[in-house]
């Protein structure tokens, strides 16, 4: 029944909203307005199971749920922690601007390492990879030992092309699993990349082994799980439609930048790469959503994007 998979679905992300935006304990008691007694989440806010059912995607589900948790909680977050919502709900510039009016350098302040990684975190999700790696590494010198703030520098490393560095740290993060001979997927992806339960819960570690995946199904079964996992990291879903492009599914490639462009306008290589589909699927210009083409080529034309030094979608165009 759909009542209970969403309160199903509000329990599992009650925890995954903590670890998400960083805090120590998170808990919600739904209790009837007149009798007191418990109730279940359906019953507590109808409102958003009912807008919940019109959602198809898993994140957009856990993201509408995260809102709601957002708006009961965010009086008693932290701007770091606050930041961090702002980041995995496609707002970063939102939150690097709330970031540039707290950053403390007070030596004494304990979460000084939580708002450099948080900051890290948010100028990934623009792009800003140099200026990323720069906040976490700070972040690490002041935990040296803390994981997700290593997980972090590591995924800066790579996208700095310091791929040497980053998997040196993958691998230290996953010297702590016990190896299992042929784990199916699933498995795999709980024990590595899943928030909860994974050692490198990172997406850019991520698709790099799916990218290296070698069986179809296997390889399908991968990506579906990280989309659910990672809908947050514009460069997760890149790499998820060049995938689509290189099994010869161009249109699903086409849906996912679609999708990307729209909901984070700031990536230059989807913006790029989206360019070239349309090209190849609408040559005129006037057929496919040819507004919304003029925009993404006026935001090109304007920040004065090439495709220089970016990866480019590789298709047949005969």
């Amino acid at each position: 029944m759909k009542e209970q998979e969403f309160d199903k679905a509000w329990e599992l992300a009650i925890n995954r909203f903590k670890i998400l935006v960083g805090m120590k304990s998170f808990g919600i008691n739904l209790k009837h307005p007149d009798t007191k007694k418990p109730i279940k989440p359906h019953e507590a806010i109808p409102e958003v199971f009912q807008e919940w059912q019109k959602i198809k995607s898993t994140w957009d589900r856990n993201l509408l749920i995260f809102d709601t948790f957002y708006h009961i909680a965010n009086q008693h977050m932290k701007p770091w922690q606050i930041a961090n919502y702002l980041t995995i709900s496609r707002n970063a510039f939102e939150a690097l601007n709330l970031m540039k009016n707290f950053i403390q350098e007070d030596i004494d302040n304990p979460d000084r390492g939580e708002f450099f990684a948080a900051l890290a975190k948010a100028l990934m999700a623009l792009t800003y990879h140099h200026d990323a790696l720069l906040w976490a590494q700070r972040a690490s010198k002041i935990e040296p030992d803390n994981s997700h703030f290593q997980l972090i520098l590591a995924d800066a490393y790579f996208l700095c092309g310091q791929s040497e560095k980053a998997h040196a740290i993958y691998s230290s993060q996953m010297a702590t699993l016990t190896p299992s001979d042929n784990p199916s997927i699933p498995d795999l992806f709980s024990n590595f990349f899943s928030l909860e339960t994974g050692v490198v819960p990172s997406p850019i570690f991520a698709f790099q082994i799916g990218q290296s995946l070698t069986d179809a199904n296997q390889a399908e079964e991968f990506w579906q799980l990280g989309e659910a996992e990672f809908y947050h990291s514009p460069h997760f879903r890149m790499q998820h439609a060049y995938y689509l492009a290189s099994t010869g599914r161009l249109k699903h490639c086409f849906a996912k930048l679609l999708a990307l462009v729209q909901e984070m306008p700031w990536v230059q290589e989807a913006n790029m790469n989206l360019i070239r589909l349309f090209e190849h699927f609408d040559p005129s210009g006037t057929n496919i959503m040819p507004e919304f083409q003029a925009e993404v080529r006026k935001r090109v034309a304007d920040n004065g994007w090439t495709t220089e030094g970016m990866e480019e979608i590789i298709f047949k165009t005969g």
